[in-house]
């Protein structure tokens, strides 16, 4: 029978190993790695399996931390292919960025040679030169109101701020109004062969004053009559001005509609012309006097036909009494035919005018 308390085995299956020897020191001796009875901590046998076990966690103790497990799981390769792919994302991004900015630079430089090619900064780039040309007048006019806006204590009467508003035409003879030569010119060509029409804003005499005012808002008598002056006679000596000139003189400056009707008859012989008052104010009279060679003098009254009492000239009627009207205060109304009894219904008097002799 073999010794249990002496054999290995017996050691193994449970039973005490022998306490070891104290050293002459007074210590414990430990047991020689290598004895003849013991094993290697790294060998195969049972009796080690205690030392392994410490030996494997001291082992995952001394690895290079959370970069070692990864390698040891595999996961570098993911870890790589994903860096690649955000690289390569940004490699679009940026290229992507470069041709939206270089298409839009081109774009811009495009637009900016179109805008300099139009020659107007007030239009977008992006408009044609033929929407640009056509934009002009009316941003003209745009601007010319904004300083008359800002400018209207530099105006001796609101009428004249007034007749911007009323009347687009006549927005630049105002704008230039307040720093303008008040003197007058002739009217630019020596003969002229029908009766011309003319308005009191126009720039060779509407800044001459007249019955306190420039003759651009009180002028319109003298106005029809230098039409009728310069229309029967062939001449273009005596422009609106002139005819102002002439009213101050002789008094008949003044009234309702600024100027004064005796002021026709009065004057009419030394113009060369015969102006009689018409009594009759019917269609059928008014209608009947007018021709190409009789045009009447007629005093609109209030506002109901332009801008307010004044002076207009009645220049030819149709066979359906549609009447051509030469107004010197409102283009509206000179570019139009108007009934006879639109006319007759706010005719205040009328004078016919014809050539003398």
């Amino acid at each position: 029978m073999v010794d249990r308390k002496s054999s290995p085995i017996g050691r193994e299956l449970g039973d005490p190993a022998p306490r070891p020897r104290r050293s002459s020191d007074g210590h414990r001796s430990r047991r020689s790695r290598s004895s003849a009875g013991g094993r290697s901590l790294n060998g195969n046998s049972r009796r080690s399996t205690g030392y392994t076990l410490q030996r494997r966690s001291m082992n995952y103790g001394q690895r290079s931390g959370v970069a070692d497990q990864i390698r040891s799981r595999g996961l570098m390769p993911i870890i790589a292919g994903v860096a690649a792919l955000a690289v390569i994302g940004l490699l679009i991004f940026g290229i992507s960025s470069c041709v939206r900015g270089c298409s839009n630079q081109a774009e811009t430089q495009q637009q900016a040679t179109v805008g300099s090619a139009s020659g107007d900064g007030r239009v977008s780039a992006s408009a044609s030169e033929a929407l640009v040309k056509k934009l002009e007048p009316a941003l003209n006019r745009a601007d010319a109101i904004q300083w008359i806006a800002k400018n209207t204590d530099r105006y001796p009467s609101e009428k004249i701020v007034q007749l911007a508003v009323d009347e687009p035409d006549a927005i630049d003879f105002v704008r230039a109004y307040p720093d303008a030569d008040k003197s007058a010119r002739a009217y630019g060509s020596d003969s002229i062969d029908s009766i011309p029409s003319v308005y009191d804003w126009d720039e060779r005499w509407g800044n001459v004053d007249y019955n306190g005012l420039p003759l651009a808002v009180s002028g319109s008598g003298p106005t029809c009559l230098s039409m009728a002056y310069m229309g029967l006679n062939s001449k273009t000596d005596k422009t609106p001005a002139d005819m102002a000139a002439l009213a101050t003189n002789v008094g008949g400056a003044g009234g309702e509609a600024g100027t004064q009707g005796t002021f026709f008859t009065s004057v009419a012989g030394d113009l060369g012309l015969s102006i009689n008052k018409l009594e009759d104010l019917s269609n059928d009279s008014i209608a009947g006097s007018i021709t190409n060679t009789s045009p009447v003098l007629c005093q609109i009254k209030g506002s109901s036909f332009g801008h307010g009492p004044h002076w207009v000239l009645l220049i030819a009627c149709d066979a359906a009494d549609n009447v051509t009207v030469y107004d010197p205060t409102c283009v509206e109304v000179t570019t139009r035919t108007w009934p006879m009894a639109t006319i007759t219904s706010s005719c205040a008097e009328a004078y016919l005018v014809y050539k003398a002799g």
